[in-house]
């Protein structure tokens, strides 16, 4: 059974950071989303062109999993990635 232990959520990005509890020692940290980084030129995904004539990618599908078997290295990795996407 999956318990949450840790839930971010930015609903202007639509995406959302999660720890959780899988199984006994075993935690998971989940990206899920869209993700959005500037890249020049676009390779995958939608590009568009912001006003400093960057393109803007966005991810459409994203969805990682990272498997822990720490609590603390899974809370810092999930610290890690809330900062990063969701700028909180």
């Amino acid at each position: 059974m999956r318990k949450i232990i840790f839930q971010q959520q930015n609903k202007s990005k639509a995406l959302e950071v999660r720890l959780e509890n899988t199984a006994p020692d075993k935690y998971s940290v989940i990206i899920a989303g869209l993700t959005m980084q500037n890249y020049n030129p676009c390779q995958r995904g939608v590009c568009e062109p912001t006003a400093e004539n960057e393109y803007l990618f966005v991810e459409n599908e994203t969805y990682c999993t990272y498997e822990y078997k720490s609590l603390v290295e899974a809370k810092t990795i999930f610290d890690c990635y809330t900062a990063k996407y969701l700028n909180l």
